[in-house]
């Protein structure tokens, strides 16, 4: 739950990053 939280703020305080977009997926699935 807390990971969720965490990685909603930053989608939203970088909305414009796909780069961070694709790393953020990735660094998700491994974490998941």
């Amino acid at each position: 739950m807390k990971i969720e939280l965490e990685f909603c703020p930053d989608l939203t305080i970088e909305p414009e990053s796909p780069l961070d977009d694709i790393r953020q997926s990735e660094s998700y699935k491994k974490l998941l």
